[in-house]
Order: structure tokens, then C-alpha cells, then sequence
């Protein structure tokens, strides 16, 4: 398939299509016709120039590539809006999903609708707003050999479905950047920021390491001690750790603490964990668990509004003021999703109760 745009977004996740001349040097103007695959990258900013070859407004992508910039640009010097990353988003989206979804007609239907409903919802505002923290959360998690021994202890085949090593590496990069923004408007020095950021990216990596089990985070904190004890950080950083995989399930009692870096952690944590009950929900999630359980679409229906509910509860739970200012529009783009999947489902299935507008 041919596209003629620069990017493939899912949040922290990017598919650049680049000149295949190009390797690895900046890129100004250059028609793109062969695929390159990075497996992640954050937008930095975006803006236009005039071509040296027609004269016309032809968009430039600045982009941060595991810490080295990237400048791109589209065939034929078409504008790259923001609905086109949308777009581009949905196309990602498909390609993963399609490896292994299931064969059923209304599953493939429901979820092309879902896709469809997660582009009219656009891009979360945290994404846009703060792709300088991403890319500086993204060039450490490559750069850092303990993020890296960290990974390896993530077996995918003994993970949740839904849970898996995608999940997680999400929620690091991105409680990585929510951890810079709050560690900023601390006041707190760009070295201790470092410090708290690979903290906050291995109890990403690991938070679920037992998602699969009962009392997950019980478990995985445990898990996460053990895993923990031949890695060279100090003891206090370990049991801020262990703490924030402890604090992470939504509408649990919180074990608080007066260290105002476990706490910075452990909130970070949640929040970038919890920013995943948004569109990631009805656009990868649910489809991974009706792979996984094989649920019929009638008991998926009859469940739906319930499990809806909950995630609405969500919104009031985010503890960091960067949660709190982003994480609710996250929620409320998953229900808009979940609201289209819903009356899909209605259509086909029926049911007496309307949706809760």
C-alpha cells in the first residue's frame, strides 16, 4: 500500500516512510517512496518552507528519533494536517490488529468502526502539547542499559493479552513524560529528573508483569522486587519502584508516602497507565481480550454499558496536575469510541436499554 504521508502515529509508536538514500541523514524535500521502520518517535513540531523545486508551501516534520533529529516531508508537497495523522493513526492501528484478529464478520466490522470513531475523535491534547517530554522520555528509554536488561525479563507469552510488552513500553514512555512535566514545575534540576524518569520508565515496563494473576499489583510489586535485585540503583529507588506497581489499580486504597519522589512516581505511573482506558481501549484493548477470550458479541453487547460506566469513573481519579488536565479528555474520547461501538452493536444485536448520553 502507497501512502503518501511522512508518519505513522500510535501515540509512542511511529512508522516513518523516508527516501531510501536518505540513511539516517536529515531530509529536506525529497519525494518518499520506501518504508523504513523505527519503532518509535515523537513529533516535535511542524512547519512549512518554501520548496527549492516549485516554489510551493511544502510541510517539514521535525522529528526526535531515540535522541537524533529527523526533518520529513511529504510526496507531492501536500500539507500535513492533522486530520492526515489521524488518518495515518487508524492505518497503524489496522496493520497490528490484522496479524491475528478474529474471523468473525461483526468483530472485523465493529472494530473498523471503532477506528473510524477514534479518527473523528482526534488526537489527545497531552500528544500535541507535550512531544518535547515525549521525545526526551523516548531517547532515555533507548539510551539507558537498565531500561534494556529491565525489558528482557518481559516474556510476552507470560503476559496479559491486553497487557502486553506494547502496553507497557506506552505506559513508560509516557509516565516518563508526565514525570518530566510535574519535575519540571517542581522546580527539580534536570539531573534528578533523569534519575526519577528511569525509575518511573522500569516500573512502567513491569507494572503488569503479573496482569494475568489475581491481586496483580500485589504480585507484581513483589515480582518486581525480586527482578530488581541485581539491578545497580540505589535501595531507594527500587522501593519507589515497588511502591508505584503497588499503587497502580484504579479505585484501590493508595499506600501514601511523605517522599515527595515516590510520590512523584508512583502518580506518574498511574496516570500514564490509566491514560490507556481512553481511545487505546476501544482501538487495541478490546480487541486483544475478544482475541484472547473468544466472548461472543451478544455477551460482549449485554456487558458493554457496564464496563462503560466504569471506565467513566475514571476521569476523577487522575492524581498528577498534568492527569488531571489531560487524563479526563482521554476518557471522554473513549467514550465517544465506545459510544459508536455500542449503537453498532444495538443495530445488529438489540437490546432495550438506550445509551446514556
Amino acid at each position: 500500500m502507497r501512502i503518501n504521508v511522512v508518519l505513522m502515529l500510535i501515540n509512542s509508536s511511529y512508522q516513518i516512510i523516508r527516501h531510501p538514500d536518505i540513511q539516517g541523514r536529515p531530509c529536506i524535500g525529497h519525494n518518499i517512496h520506501s518504508k523504513d521502520i523505527f519503532p518509535h518517535a515523537v513529533i516535535i513540531s511542524e512547519r512549512f518552507r518554501t520548496s527549492r523545486n516549485d516554489k510551493a508551501q511544502a510541510p517539514l516534520l521535525h522529528l526526535s528519533i531515540a535522541g537524533t533529529k529527523y526533518i520529513f516531508t511529504t510526496d507531492h508537497h501536500q500539507k500535513l494536517t492533522q486530520r492526515s495523522i489521524k488518518i495515518i493513526i487508524i492505518i497503524h492501528e489496522i496493520l497490528i490488529l490484522e496479524l491475528s484478529f478474529p474471523v468473525l464478520p461483526m468483530y472485523r466490522e465493529l472494530k473498523d468502526k471503532a477506528l473510524r470513531a477514534a479518527l473523528d475523535a482526534g488526537t489527545p491534547s497531552f500528544y500535541m502539547q507535550h512531544g518535547k517530554e515525549l521525545a526526551e522520555s523516548l531517547s532515555s528509554y533507548f539510551a539507558n542499559s537498565l531500561v534494556r536488561k529491565c525489558r528482557s525479563y518481559l516474556d510476552e507469552s507470560k503476559l496479559h493479552p491486553a497487557h502486553g510488552l506494547f502496553h507497557c513500553e506506552k505506559v513508560a514512555l509516557e509516565a516518563g513524560a508526565i514525570l518530566t512535566v510535574e519535575g519540571s514545575a517542581m522546580g527539580l534540576d534536570a539531573s534528578g529528573i533523569s534519575e526519577l524518569v528511569l525509575c518511573v520508565q522500569i516500573a512502567g515496563l513491569l507494572h503488569d508483569i503479573k496482569r494475568a494473576g489475581n491481586d496483580h499489583t500485589i504480585a507484581g510489586s513483589k515480582e518486581a522486587a525480586a527482578i530488581l535485585k541485581d539491578f545497580a540503583i540505589e535501595e531507594r529507588y527500587k522501593g519507589y519502584i515497588v511502591s508505584a506497581i503497588r499503587n497502580h489499580e484504579a479505585f484501590k486504597k493508595v499506600l501514601d508516602s511523605d517522599d515527595e519522589s515516590a510520590k512523584l512516581i508512583s502518580d506518574s505511573l498511574y496516570d500514564a497507565d490509566k491514560f490507556r482506558w481512553g481511545p487505546d481501549n476501544f482501538t487495541v484493548t478490546l480487541w486483544l481480550i475478544i482475541e484472547s477470550t473468544g466472548v461472543s458479541p451478544e455477551k460482549l453487547y449485554h456487558s458493554f454499558n457496564e464496563k462503560m460506566e466504569g471506565i467513566k469513573k475514571i476521569k476523577k481519579t487522575f492524581r498528577t496536575k498534568t492527569g488531571q488536565k489531560y487524563g479526563p479528555e482521554f476518557i471522554d474520547k473513549g467514550i465517544m469510541i465506545g459510544n459508536e461501538i455500542y449503537r453498532e452493536m444495538r443495530s445488529r444485536i438489540g437490546g432495550q436499554n438506550d445509551l446514556d448520553n
